[in-house]
């Protein structure tokens, strides 16, 4: 490891060109969301502050997330949406947050960042090598080698024309809010009625579906010259009783969009599948709309079913909530003072 070692603020991990930033060394220590971290030093740039992270992993949860993940290697695309979904959602190496540093008083909001990831030699896979990325980063902070790392680097543009001559500086993390799956339900007709339950503050609400139908978006809604796209889908109108917002709740379709398919350009070609991101319509993470005014007015909220090449005659639908399970934490991480 021969690099020369220079955070700049737009460079990441991957690339370092122009002036390094100033380093001030800190080697802070907090516990937040379950795991240890650290920040060994932040970066004083021209153009803002630059941090890294360096968060401890559980070793047991990733033993066992490896043990669910090895029997797929080589076959993702092949392992069923919630079954991938759910290993996703147990994977210890994914932490979903915000975090904003505070200099001299003055708010500072992160504008890009990147990570990598440590994973020590008794659970790394044997066809598997840490990217000599993260080598340099944990010889450079001597991590402990025997455990296994997150490593962020967040840049933080100044608040001022200028970069400050730093007093102090403060840290704010907040977790993102987490899906959390609620119950299914098919063959909804106009006048349903479904009761359910929020996982979290334990009300019981009801669903009334109040309009319910097919819908064939038009041939001309996706320019596109190669590829035939799927244009058949559900769409369903209705109300909640106590209400709750779509940003804390939505449905969809258990099922994903059928993936496009390539035109014929030469006679018998196979009509070819493929995988593009369409996330259009009952995308995995909530109702996209682009061709349909889904949403929501007053009580009444829309859902929209994956997009289908053939009017499906059921659908499977799935209510998941949105909710923050991680309180924020503010510390102070620098003063000259001191």
């Amino acid at each position: 490891m021969n690099k020369i070692w220079k955070v700049c603020y737009e460079g990441g991990f991957y690339r370092q060109k122009g002036r390094g930033g100033t380093e001030i060394p800190l080697n802070t220590v907090f516990e937040w969301n379950d795991r240890t971290w650290h920040i060994p030093a932040v970066y004083a740039c021209g153009k803002g502050l630059v941090a890294d992270f360096c968060i401890e992993i559980n070793q047991q949860k990733l033993r066992d997330y490896f043990e669910k993940i090895m029997p797929y290697r080589g076959s993702e695309y092949e392992i069923p949406h919630e079954i991938r979904r759910k290993i996703e959602d147990e994977n210890p190496m994914t932490l979903d947050f915000r975090a904003s540093m505070c200099v001299n008083g003055k708010i500072l909001l992160s504008e890009h960042g990147c990570s990598i990831s440590w994973i020590s030699a008794d659970i790394l896979p044997n066809d598997v090598e840490n990217e000599e990325e993260s080598e340099i980063i944990v010889s450079r902070y001597n991590l402990d080698r025997k455990k296994s790392w997150l490593l962020y680097r967040c840049s933080f543009p100044w608040a001022t024309a200028r970069k400050p001559a730093i007093k102090n500086i403060s840290l704010e993390l907040k977790a993102n809010p987490v899906s959390i799956d609620g119950v299914t339900f098919d063959a909804p007709a106009v006048g349903d009625v479904i009761t359910f339950t929020h996982p979290i503050t334990q009300t019981k609400h009801t669903l009334t579906v109040l309009e319910y139908e097919q819908q064939e978006l038009t041939e001309n809604s996706f320019a596109h010259e190669e590829y035939i796209f799927p244009r058949h889908h559900w769409a369903m109108t209705y109300s909640l009783e106590p209400d709750i917002p779509d940003k804390k709740m939505y449905i969809s379709d258990v099922l994903k969009n059928e993936q496009p398919k390539k035109m014929h350009r030469i006679p018998y070609e196979p009509q070819s599948d493929y995988s593009v991101a369409m996330g259009i319509i009952g995308g995995a993470d909530g109702p996209v709309a682009v061709f349909a005014s889904a949403g929501s007015s007053g009580n009444k909220h829309i859902a929209l079913s994956a997009l289908r090449f053939e009017p499906a005659a059921n659908v499977e639908w799935k209510i998941t909530f949105r909710e923050k399970l991680v309180g924020d934490i503010q510390i102070q991480i620098f003063n000259e003072r001191i």
